[in-house]
Formats: C-alpha cells, sequence, structure tokens
C-alpha cells in the first residue's frame, strides 16, 4: 500500500513533527510513503515523491514544512481535480494524509465526492476550530506566542497607565482569545461564541480606574469584528 501526505492552507508548528511520525510510521507497518510537494497545487502539477528517512531527519525543531504548502484556486475547477486524482493513480497512491484545516478537508470532501479517493486529515491549524479535536497543531505553540507579547505589552502598559487592545487570530473560534486572557489576567475579553456587553464592560472599567487601576487590556479574537469598535 503506498499512502500520501500533504500540508495544505497556512501552516501550523508541528507539521514537521507529523511528516517525521508519518515517515516513520508508515514504514513501521511495511508501507510506502510519499510526500505531496507544495500541497493541493503539487499534487494537480504531480509533484509527487516517494519520502524516506533521510528525509525527515533533524527536522523536528525546524519550523515551517519541509514539504510546502498552498491555496489552490486552480482546486475549485473539476478539470484540475481530475488531474490531482490522476495524478495519485500514476503513482499508485492508496491513500492520502490531509494535514492542515477545515478548508482542506472541504476540498478533499469534494474530490472524494467526484473520484475513489480515501483520506484522512491531522488537524493542523492555530485556530483551533476542527470539529472532533479539543486540539490542533499549533495552538500551544501560538497560545505560548501571544502570551509572551501580552506580558511584555502589561509592563508597559502599567508604566504608562495606557489601555491596550490585542487583537488574536482564530477566526469564528474564540480559543486563543479566551485563553490568553484568562492565563494572562486580562481586564476585557471578547469571543466570537459570547456576546460581548461593551457598556457593561465600560462601566466596570470606569470604577476599576476611579479605584486606582493604572493599565487595562482587552484580548479581542478577530471573528468578533470589535476590535476598532472595543478601542
Amino acid at each position: 500500500m503506498a499512502l500520501a501526505i500533504l500540508c495544505s492552507g497556512g501552516d501550523a508548528p508541528g507539521m514537521n513533527a507529523a511528516l517525521k511520525k508519518f515517515v516513520d510510521h508508515v514504514y513501521k507497518c511495511g508501507q510506502t510513503p510519499w510526500f505531496i510537494y507544495d500541497g493541493l497545487e503539487g499534487m494537480i502539477d504531480g509533484t509527487i515523491r516517494q519520502a524516506y528517512h533521510k528525509d525527515v531527519a533533524g527536522i523536528l525543531h525546524n519550523g515551517g514544512t519541509i514539504i510546502g504548502s498552498s491555496r489552490s484556486k486552480r482546486f475549485y475547477d473539476p478539470v484540475y481535480r481530475r488531474q490531482a486524482f490522476e495524478n495519485l493513480q500514476k503513482y499508485g497512491i492508496d491513500g492520502v494524509v490531509v494535514l492542515g484545516g477545515d478548508g482542506s478537508y472541504n476540498a478533499f470532501e469534494v474530490l472524494s465526492r467526484e473520484h475513489p479517493v480515501n483520506f484522512v486529515g491531522i488537524p493542523g491549524t492555530i485556530d483551533n476550530d476542527i470539529y472532533g479535536t479539543e486540539y490542533c497543531l499549533g495552538v500551544d505553540t501560538a497560545l505560548n506566542v501571544i502570551r509572551h507579547a501580552v506580558d511584555n505589552i502589561r509592563d508597559t502598559a502599567s508604566s504608562f497607565k495606557r489601555a491596550f487592545v490585542v487583537e488574536t487570530m482564530g477566526r469564528e473560534c474564540g480559543y486563543l482569545a479566551a485563553v490568553t486572557a484568562i492565563t494572562s489576567g486580562a481586564e476585557i475579553c471578547a469571543i466570537p461564541e459570547i456576546c460581548f456587553n461593551k457598556d457593561a464592560a465600560q462601566e466596570q472599567l470606569k470604577k476599576e480606574i476611579s479605584g486606582g487601576r493604572r493599565y487595562v487590556l482587552a484580548i479581542v479574537a478577530e471573528g468578533t469584528k470589535m476590535t476598532e469598535e472595543i478601542r
């Protein structure tokens, strides 16, 4: 059996570790691993190569993905989807592991309805918005990067008696914003899943400022589209 893996969409921390584990495990099972380079674009163009242990040696601590990734407009066209399927057949690929987010899974769902393609996904997105899993690859690293930035911002905020609004990624999922706000002790948190009461927050902050509060930190998820309003 020949199994291929590709990275699709935005890269996320941990993708290289997943690639190494894929290659090691497939060989351990007596099967043949393949890399599809440059995501969906590479599948369309046929940039598919057999993977070897030497390809994944020493990559655990490297960022990004050694096989590249892409977002493909061509994949919306059924002609190019057929071309991608024919390339899988050309190399005798029996199944594909998709390392990416919901957009990547949706693309393969369309492909699998049109052609007999078996695929499984490894959730790889800092948005942490994939159904059926509590934690996606890249989320922990993203959270730590945000926390480090917020800790530095707090120093300046407290020194100059200022308010700072920090917008986090995550699209329609407020996980990064919520956990950042909880662990950093932010005064305001706005996420798409919960209606934000701006007036109530404003009144509470007025009381705290009159009581001696020197600074305010607001963590806002991008999916709320309220960053400018809160600022």
